[in-house]
């Protein structure tokens, strides 16, 4: 059976509407770019082009993998993230929109701020696909990372985006739960800034979220602890170790965490009062303290 691709779309989008796909047009979309090497302009000027039988059945066979509700960004191997390609696997979060505000208000300290001797000094806790490390260096020349994860699978995917982006030189990776293999005290190293988008998701929820997430991304950096706030607790307990005088902390939050993230850094008597940034869709999603 052969098919234009404006037909073999429209079967795409009603096969990935009836497994409850939320964004069904799109993802049929992105598999016949995937599966064709275009872009989005190259599909519609290709609209009446006919498919063979054989770019038909490799089509259906990407179709039924999304329809299992495995992620989109998994099956294409990619996500755009603050306007750059990154790799993805099934061992590190899919970046999301959302974490461009984490990165966003980092920039704007940075900018804000002067510039220390030397340049910037920043740790990122949980890099996983390297998202935020890589995009604060492509924006950032004069800065400078460390960068932890507790998963080498994650780190290794990481690694393959600084390499591909070319800020390897400018970003050092470190296996680490935490502050864990991170050294503190005389002879260890202190950041500007401490940035991180922790597992903040209670454990009671995740079950209940739709299953590209619940059965595909990697529990351990989505699962923040019976009230999701478990990860803040620990870096909280540390992040005063590895910082420089004035350093500060930026950690992205869930959407109805900004009393209680902000009520934690409070009670360290660490910092000054923390301010909480929105998101595109107005929630919160940033807080930003001030070491004092």
């Amino acid at each position: 059976m052969s098919l234009e691709i404006k037909e073999i779309l429209q079967v795409a989008e009603a096969r990935l509407k009836g497994a409850g796909c939320e964004e069904a047009k799109t993802d049929a979309e992105e598999l016949l770019c995937f599966l064709m090497k275009f872009d989005k302009n190259q599909l519609f000027m290709n609209w009446g082009r006919e498919l063979d039988e054989k770019l038909c059945d490799a089509y259906f066979e990407l179709l039924d993998v999304r329809a299992s509700r495995r992620p989109l960004h998994y099956i294409i191997g990619r996500r755009e993230f603050m306007g750059f390609d990154f790799a993805v696997n099934e061992n590190v979060l899919i970046p999301r929109q959302d974490t461009e505000i984490l990165v966003e208000t980092v920039l704007a300290h940075m900018t804000r701020e002067k510039t220390p001797t030397g340049g910037w000094r920043a740790l990122e806790i949980g890099v996983g696909s390297g998202a935020v490390s890589v995009s604060l260096c492509k924006n950032k020349s004069d800065l400078k990372m460390k960068a932890t994860d507790i998963s080498p699978a994650a780190l290794a995917v990481a690694k393959k985006n600084a390499v591909a982006l070319a800020v390897a030189d400018r970003i050092r990776f470190a296996v680490s739960d935490m502050f864990g293999s991170l050294r503190s005290g005389l002879g260890g190293a202190k950041y500007h800034v401490i940035v991180s988008n922790p597992p903040y998701i209670p454990e009671d929820v995740l079950p209940t979220l739709q299953p590209e997430i619940s059965e595909y991304e990697p529990a351990v950096a989505l699962c923040g602890g019976a009230g999701g706030l478990d990860a803040y607790r620990r870096i909280l307990e540390k992040a005063h170790l590895y910082m420089k005088k004035r350093g500060t902390l930026f950690l992205e939050i869930g959407f109805d965490q900004a009393d209680a993230v902000t009520g934690l850094i409070k009670e360290t008597k660490r910092y000054e009062t923390p301010e909480v940034y929105k998101d595109l869709s107005g929630n919160d999603r940033v807080v930003r303290a001030i070491a004092v």
